[in-house]
């Protein structure tokens, strides 16, 4: 199953506000090299706060296997403050309470060789529908390395790129950069009920009563300062 925490304070009453931010810091900043702002080991930004909606899956002994964050569009939202440069209308770029942002989404990185992998990708993917069309979101915006947008099609998602792919964090030639590009998906029935068929998932991913509460699980393999 997965979780569902609102905002920092949805992650601290649960027991696992820190162990997301490391996380997040050795995926993204470690392993992928991505150039983000952090802090003793830690990263999160200025989305993460008490408006962010927070899908989180774990594995039997209570560590975050995959997670993702959603993000309201009435307010800041990364595509807009930071990746304008791949939209090529701003001004008729999608926004509203119908409308969220899909950020930060990982699986745990010693599980992405596993067999567990396309069942983890496929139970956050349809989390985030199952949660919008409950919300009444019916669209969300993402950014998605340009190299994983077949994969996204082959799900039955109706896309719409917003621009051409170009560069983030200083392009292919650099360490931790890419290309992406800007995308628009409907949030449909259809498309969580091919997402659950392509990736052998069960429906409903997720929890019916979002109690998780536990205590904060170190993982041996980070570095704690």
């Amino acid at each position: 199953m997965v979780h569902c925490f609102q905002g920092v304070e949805g992650l601290k009453a649960a027991g696992i506000a820190d162990d997301m931010w490391r996380l997040r810091y050795r995926t993204f900043i470690e392993e992928q090299k991505w150039p983000l702002p952090s802090s003793k080991q830690r990263e999160w930004d200025c989305y993460d706060d008490e408006d962010a909606v927070y899908l989180v899956s774990f594995d039997n002994d209570g560590a975050i296997s995959a997670s993702a964050r959603l993000i309201p569009t009435t307010g800041d939202f990364l595509m807009r403050d930071i990746f304008a440069h791949l939209v090529s209308d701003i001004s008729a770029l999608p926004t509203g309470p119908s409308v969220v942002e899909f950020t930060r989404y990982f699986v745990r990185s010693d599980l992405v060789k596993s067999r567990r992998l396309i069942q983890l990708t496929g139970e956050i993917f349809c989390s985030v529908f199952e949660h919008c069309l409950d919300a009444g979101v019916d669209t969300f915006l993402a950014i998605v390395d340009i190299r994983v947008l077949p994969q996204l099609y082959e799900l039955g998602w109706t896309i719409k790129p917003l621009g051409l792919p170009g560069a983030f964090g200083g392009g292919v030639s650099e360490n931790g950069g890419g290309r992406a590009i800007a995308i628009q998906v409907d949030i449909t029935t259809s498309a969580l009920h091919s997402t659950a068929a392509c990736r052998q998932v069960a429906l409903p991913v997720l929890s019916a009563h979002d109690d998780f509460i536990r205590t904060p699980q170190i993982d041996p393999t980070m570095s704690v300062n």
